[in-house]
């Protein structure tokens, strides 16, 4: 189990590595806007 500061995460599903400046926060922003995505 890992856990932020947000809440806890039961099941890791993917980790998505990138560089600096190479989209990974706006990949993130649109990920957890999806509706289909939790």
């Amino acid at each position: 189990m890992f856990q932020t500061r947000r809440r806890k995460i039961e099941r890791l599903d993917f980790i998505v590595a990138g560089a600096q400046k190479s989209g990974t926060t706006a990949l993130h922003y649109f990920l957890a806007k999806h509706p289909n995505i939790t």
